[in-house]
């Protein structure tokens, strides 16, 4: 999962460089997004046990009509919906990051 993010980035910078690059997404907003979904990527690839709700939120991102979605719901940017992985990745079952 953190490597298929790592290539969405890939790709929108490619994207970007390259307007005439194929591309699925925004990557206007993958690039907006750049800084939570290398977060997302780093914490992934952590250690850390994760909460199953994050990395369940992270799948979804990736599973839109098969392919990254460029807005996971009309009323989130791609940058809202990483940063509520990030934060599910997290929290424990009571909501309590300490409760572990």
């Amino acid at each position: 999962m953190a490597a298929s993010l790592a290539e969405i980035l890939k790709a929108a910078d490619e994207r970007h460089a390259d307007p005439s690059a194929p591309l699925n997404v925004s990557h206007a907003e993958v690039l907006a997004a750049r800084h939570e979904i290398v977060a997302l990527i780093e914490a992934l690839r952590s250690e850390r046990s994760l909460e199953p709700r994050g990395v369940a939120l992270a799948r979804q991102l990736m599973q839109s009509s098969g392919r990254p979605p460029s807005r996971v719901r009309a009323s989130h940017s791609v940058q809202e919906a990483v940063s509520k992985a990030i934060a599910a990745l997290w929290l424990a079952p009571s909501g309590d990051p300490c409760a572990r």
